[in-house]
Parts: C-alpha cells; structure tokens; sequence
C-alpha cells in the first residue's frame, strides 16, 4: 500500500471539517471554538477530531438549541495539558498503563514492542481490548503495518510527566531488554539498535551500560548508517562519563576520550575531536 500524507489544514480548512465532524454551520458554532481548535492542532486533523472528543467528554462543548457552545473560560493557558490528564485519568488502569507507556518511544513503537513493555500488567487480549479503546478515543493510532503514535507528538511529554519514577524506570528498562531480544529485526530495518538501547537503559539509570552500548553504536558498520545519530551517541556517552567518573577511573576515562576523539574525527567534527586528542596525547 502507498501512504498519503496530508499537509495540515489552513484556518478555513479547519473550520469546514470541524463543521464536518459536530454536523453544524458556521453560523452554529462559536468563533471562540474555531480559534481554539485550530490554534491548538496546528490543523492537524487527528489532532482536531482528538481535540473535538476531548472537550466534548468534559462537557467543554455542548448543544444548547442549535447552537454548539464552547466554554473556554474552563481552559487557561495549559488547557491541552490539563485536558488530556483528565481525559487519561478517568480511563481503566490497563488502558492508562499502556498509553503513558507509549510516551517513552522517539518516533514511533510497534505493537509488539508495546506489549512487551505492558505484558507484566496484562495478557494480549487485555492488551489488544485496550488498544481498541484507545484507539476509539482519538488519543492512539494505529497502523495495518504495526506502527504505533500517539495521536500528536504534543501529547507525549504530558503523557510521560504522568509516569512515576518508578515507572519511568521499569518501562525504559523493559524496552531497552526488548530492543536488545530484537535487535536482528532493528538492523534490517536500518535502527541502530545500540544507540536505540542505551537510551533507554541511560533513562532506565543504568549508566555503565548504556555507555558501553553508546560507544559499540558508533563502532564499524554502524557510524555508516547516521552520522547524526553517532555524533549524539558520542555527546551522551561522554556526558555520562561526565556525571559518573567512577565509571571509567583511570587509564579507561581516556581510552573513551581517544576513541571518542578518533570517532568525531572521522566525522568531520574537528572542533569536538581536537580537545579530546589532545587531553589524551
């Protein structure tokens, strides 16, 4: 199948398919509404039909006669925010768990890799019931192809303020063991799977081995498939060494800064190699 991609709407874009979506007219429909959505959306259209679900299940919006009344005085200058943790809250445990969940992904999350990470909260039918909820509530969407988002990158890191310590541990931790269980399928589809881990397993506290993996991910074959990506491996890798020097005492902390060194040289990043090379020489 071919994937479309729809530019976003402009104002009066928006407009008719807010129209659309509550079956009313302009003239039926407060200009305070419009304004908000369209300011709030970007005039994404999931967004916009996720917006139009959210306040309409918090009486935000209603019907009066027939005219759609908005009450924005509710919403101050956090109002998305506010929103989507009401909205969040008020779902089953199961269905909180997974959605929080899906906030610690970069660009996107498989439904196997999701389930992996919840399957100690749940069993796959569980997981699969959720999934439909979430779905049905505009906040996840889910592609034939086994892609997952959240519905806009806007929601994310309200989501992920909602995890606990605690959860923010278990979860990176879970996801960097599946990132490394999986890592064969990672490579065919071109992730560098080590940079991908450490992540996870730095945010996860486990600094000693989210550094070794940040230096493997910019090692051989895979400095060749984004060398934006190992600049920023190497940036972590020392910055880690930086807050935890009981990690590399002695000779170790300058095999890392040669290699570092060596490694941002071959990128072409002169201003980042030289200072290393020349503590270590």
């Amino acid at each position: 199948y071919s994937r479309i991609i729809l530019s976003p709407f402009t104002f009066s874009e928006a407009r008719e398919f807010i129209e659309s979506a509550l079956q009313k007219s302009e003239n039926q429909i407060g200009n305070e509404l419009f304004l908000w959505i369209y300011r709030n959306s970007k005039g994404l259209a999931k967004l916009i039909r996720s917006l139009l679900f959210l306040l309409s299940e918090e009486k935000l919006i209603y019907e009066k006669g027939s005219l759609i009344l908005f009450k924005n005085e509710k919403l101050d200058e956090k109002g998305v925010a506010k929103l989507l943790k009401t909205k969040v809250s008020s779902l089953p445990p199961k269905e909180q768990h997974i959605i929080k969940a899906a906030s610690i992904y970069l660009k996107f999350i498989t439904k196997e890799a999701l389930f992996a990470i919840v399957s100690d909260k749940m069993n796959k039918d569980e997981f699969d019931s959720a999934l439909s909820v979430l779905e049905s509530n505009y906040l996840l969407a889910i592609y034939k192809n086994g892609r997952i988002n959240i519905v806009n990158k806007m929601f994310k890191p309200v989501l992920y303020s909602m995890l606990t310590s605690e959860e923010k541990i278990s979860i990176h931790k879970r996801f960097g063991d599946y990132i490394i269980e999986t890592w064969k399928d990672l490579l065919e589809m071109k992730i560098n799977h080590f940079a991908f881990a450490a992540f996870h397993y730095n945010k996860a506290g486990q600094k000693q081995k989210a550094l070794r993996l940040y230096l493997q991910s910019v090692g051989g074959f895979f400095a060749n498939l984004n060398s934006e990506l190992a600049e920023t491996s190497i940036d972590n890798a020392l910055s880690i060494i930086k807050s935890d020097p009981g990690l590399t005492p002695g000779k170790k902390k300058y095999a890392v800064y040669l290699f570092a060194g060596r490694m941002y040289y071959r990128l072409g990043i002169y201003n980042k190699a030289l200072p290393l090379l020349e503590e270590c020489y």
